[in-house]
């Protein structure tokens, strides 16, 4: 590895306190206030370490090449996951829920209606703005 591209610990902690916290709703590095904590929902369950890659049982079974960490989820628990939060998104009007999240209606209807596959931070920011309208209505 290049020693140029490593970092030192000046460097990596120079912007240290701009790192956005985010456990937390408000927790940006621009915003001020009272921080919420977000609420998770876990979707999946994968190992990762040595359980993912099996080690202890091929230390007695014999070595597995085809044994490999794979992070993420996979593409079908994802694709579940986008289907439910379509249909979340049909509890509330269109220029609510955008209000709510930050984002334009257009995005959300196309988002809604299957147009688009949203990116990490947009179904993020969509999946929050549920969750505080849903708490408002309960």
């Amino acid at each position: 590895m290049d020693r140029a591209l490593l970092k030192t610990y000046r460097q990596a902690l120079a912007q240290y306190h701009l790192h956005p916290e985010s456990k937390f709703l408000g927790g940006g590095y621009l915003e001020r206030g009272v921080t919420r904590r977000r609420h998770i929902v876990a979707t999946s369950v994968e190992c990762i370490g040595k359980e993912a890659n099996r080690w202890e049982e091929q230390a007695h079974l014999g070595q597995d090449e085809t044994a490999q960490i794979v992070y993420g989820q996979p593409v079908e628990t994802s694709e579940a996951a986008l289907a439910e939060l379509r249909q979340q998104t049909r509890r509330f009007p269109v220029r609510r829920l955008a209000r709510e999240a930050g984002l334009a209606t257009e995005t959300i209807q196309r988002v809604r209606n299957g147009e688009v596959a949203p990116r990490t931070r947009t179904v993020r920011r969509i999946g929050d703005a549920l969750k505080r309208l849903s708490s408002r209505t309960q």
